[in-house]
């Protein structure tokens, strides 16, 4: 847990990890659960904006959507061999 003293390391922290998870929210970004970067992220910005000493929410792990293997380690048969 981190412990902050005053409002401006509150509002600092709250900075630092809205800039952390920047990426979460954007357009091309596929994750699962977006929305609970969504969540968190408004909250980090209430804290920012008003800063005060309730506990800061967790953030939340990125669940990334699978799309199965884009390795191209499978050979392609529809191309005609030597």
């Amino acid at each position: 847990m981190i412990k902050l003293y005053n409002l401006e390391q509150i509002k600092a922290y709250a900075k630092q990890q809205l800039e952390k998870t920047d990426y979460a929210v954007l357009p091309d970004v596929n994750l699962i659960n977006k929305q609970d970067f969504v969540v968190y992220r408004n909250m980090l910005r209430l804290q920012y904006f008003n800063p005060n000493f309730t506990p800061f929410p967790s953030e939340p792990t990125p669940i990334w959507k699978d799309y199965g293997s884009l390795s191209g380690s499978e050979p392609n048969t529809d191309l005609p061999t030597e």
